[in-house]
C-alpha cells in the first residue's frame, strides 16, 4: 500500500467530514437559530399584548374610579357655582373609558382572548346603569338636595358595586392571561436554552471528533517520521562510508519499502566501491614501480647517450623499449636530437673539408630548422662566397701576362 494514498485518503476523508460536519452545524445553527427567533418572537409578541391589555385595563379601571368620583363629589357640591364642573370631568372619563375600552378589546381580539372579550363586555354591560345611576343622583343632589340624593345612594352603591366587581373579574383576566403568556416566555425560553445547549454539544462532539481524527493522523505520522529517521540515519551512515550501518526491514508501506531497497543498492554499491578502489590502489601501486623500474632503466640509457655526446661520440642511441609510451616518445625524441646534431656536424665537417682541399662545389644539402638551418645557410654561403672569390682570382690572374708589357706613363 502507498503512504501517499493513505494519507491522501484520509486528508480527502477528513476535509470531507469536517465539511460535512461544518454544513450540519451550520444548517442545525440555522433552524436553531430561526426557532429561537421565532419562538421569541412570537412570545414577545405576545407578552408585549398581554401588557399593553393590562395597562389598558389599569387605564378602564382609573376611567371608571375617576367617573365615580366626579359624581359623588357633586353630592358635596350640588353644583355650586364654581363647583358645576363634575358633570363634565365625569362625561370626559366616560369618553376615555369608551376609547380604553375599544382598544382594549381590539387587543384582545388580536391575542384572541376570549375569557378577556368577555370580561370587557361584562364591564361595557356594567357601565351604562352605572353611570346613568351616577348621573340621576348627582342630580337629585343638585335639584332637592341631601334629602332627595341619600335617596338614590344605596341605588348607585349597588351598581358601582356591580361595576367593581367587573371591573375586578376583568383585572384578574389579564392577571391570569398575563402570568400564562409569561409562562409561555418562559417555555420559550428554556427551549432556546435547550436548543443552544444542543447545538453546543453537537459542536462539542464534532470538534471532539475531528481532534481525535486529526491526533490519529499525527500520530501515524510520527510513527511514520520515526521511520523516516531511522532510514535518514542508515543513509548518512553509509553516504559518510559507513557500510557497516544496520539493515533496514521491509515494510508494508510501498515509499518506505522503495527507499529502504534503494539505501540497501546503495549500501551494495558502495562495497563494490570500495573493492574497485582497493582494486585500483593496488593497480596504482604496481604501476609506480612499473615506472620507477623504467626510470631506472631510462637514466641508464640516456647517461650512455649523453656521456657520448658530452664527449663528442653522437653515434649513442637509446636503444631500450619500455611500456609506457610516453617514456618511448621521450626516447625517440632524444635519439632524433643526436641524430640530427650528428648529422648536421657531420654534413658541415664534410663541407668544411672539402674547402680546405680547395673542393668547392659541396654544399649542406640536409633539411634542418632552428640553429641548425643557420649553420646550413652559413656554411653554404661561405662556399659560395670562395667560389666566388677563387672565380675572380682566375680572372685576374688571366690577364697579368697582358699587363706586364704595359707602360705606365710619366706624369
Amino acid at each position: 500500500m502507498k503512504l501517499t494514498n493513505l494519507v491522501t485518503g484520509i486528508a480527502g476523508a477528513l476535509v470531507v467530514g469536517v465539511v460535512a460536519v461544518t454544513l450540519f452545524i451550520a444548517q442545525l445553527a440555522s433552524n436553531v437559530d430561526q426557532q429561537i427567533e421565532r419562538s421569541l418572537d412570537e412570545g414577545i409578541d405576545t407578552l408585549v399584548t398581554a401588557e399593553e391589555i393590562a395597562v389598558t385595563v389599569q387605564d378602564i379601571k382609573i376611567d371608571v374610579i375617576q367617573v365615580q368620583q366626579w359624581l359623588t363629589d357633586i353630592s358635596a357640591t350640588r353644583g355650586l357655582d364654581g363647583l358645576n364642573d363634575g358633570f363634565d370631568e365625569a362625561a370626559k372619563y366616560a369618553q376615555e373609558f369608551e376609547q380604553k375600552l375599544a382598544i382594549a378589546r381590539a387587543l384582545a381580539q388580536k391575542f384572541k382572548a376570549d375569557s378577556v372579550l368577555t370580561s370587557l363586555d361584562n364591564v361595557e354591560q356594567a357601565f351604562g346603569p352605572f353611570y346613568r345611576v351616577g348621573q340621576t343622583m348627582a342630580q337629585g343632589y343638585i335639584d332637592g338636595g341631601p334629602e332627595v340624593g341619600n335617596k338614590l345612594m344605596p341605588e348607585f352603591d349597588g351598581v358601582a358595586a356591580a361595576m367593581g366587581e367587573a371591573i375586578d373579574r376583568m383585572v384578574d383576566e389579564i392577571k391570569t392571561l398575563t402570568a400564562a403568556e409569561r409562562d409561555i416566555v418562559v417555555a420559550a425560553r428554556d427551549d432556546v436554552l435547550a436548543q443552544q445547549a444542543l447545538r453546543t454539544n453537537i459542536d462539542l462532539l464534532s470538534h471532539i471528533g475531528l481532534a481525535l481524527a486529526s491526533l490519529g493522523i499525527v500520530a501515524m505520522f510520527v510513527v511514520q517520521l520515526r521511520k523516516l529517521g531511522k532510514v535518514a540515519d542508515v543513509a548518512t551512515q553509509i553516504a559518510e562510508g559507513n557500510l557497516d550501518a544496520p539493515k533496514l526491514g521491509t515494510s508494508r508501506w510501498y515509499e518506505l519499502a522503495a527507499l529502504n531497497k534503494s539505501i540497501g543498492v546503495f549500501r551494495d554499491n558502495g562495497f563494490a566501491m570500495r573493492a574497485m578502489n582497493e582494486e585500483k590502489e593496488a593497480m596504482e601501486a604496481r604501476d609506480r614501480e612499473k615506472r620507477a623500474e623504467m626510470m631506472c632503466e631510462l637514466q641508464a640509457a640516456f647517461g650512455d647517450v649523453v656521456d657520448g655526446a658530452a664527449e663528442g661520440d653522437f653515434t649513442q642511441r637509446v636503444e631500450a623499449k619500455f611500456a609506457d609510451d610516453e617514456l618511448n616518445n621521450l626516447a625517440r625524441g632524444v635519439n632524433n636530437l643526436v641524430s640530427n646534431v650528428e648529422r648536421g656536424l657531420r654534413e658541415t665537417g664534410t663541407v668544411l673539408a672539402a674547402l680546405a682541399h680547395t673542393d668547392l662545389t659541396l654544399r649542406v644539402e640536409g633539411n634542418y630548422s632552428g640553429a641548425f638551418a643557420k649553420l646550413k645557410h652559413d656554411t653554404n654561403h661561405v662556399a659560395d662566397r670562395l667560389t666566388e672569390v677563387i672565380g675572380q682570382l682566375q680572372v685576374t690572374s688571366s690577364a697579368l701576362p697582358q699587363a706586364r708589357f704595359w707602360r705606365v706613363p710619366m706624369i
